[in-house]
């Protein structure tokens, strides 16, 4: 890659060519990408340690359950 730097009113700029550049937007929208399922996998990890724990709860004979209505009626549903 051959690259120049050009210093405008104090300012250090890269100038490369257009096909590097080009390059190099493609892989930034791979990582983009690479984070985008990466954070797609993390919530998939939560909604899992989620569904583990009502699981757990819902198996518990302590665990009184709430009534759907009075569920709807305390948060303004109905």
């Amino acid at each position: 890659m051959v690259t120049a730097t050009l210093k405008i009113s104090g300012r250090e700029y890269i100038v490369v060519s257009k096909r590097e550049y080009v390059r190099l937007q493609e892989r930034i929208a791979e990582l983009s990408k690479t984070r985008t399922l990466a954070s797609k996998n993390t919530a998939l990890e939560q909604d899992r340690r989620d569904l583990r724990i009502a699981a757990k709860r819902l198996g518990d004979p302590r665990e009184k359950p709430i009534p759907y209505v009075r569920v709807r009626k305390e948060l303004g549903l109905i």
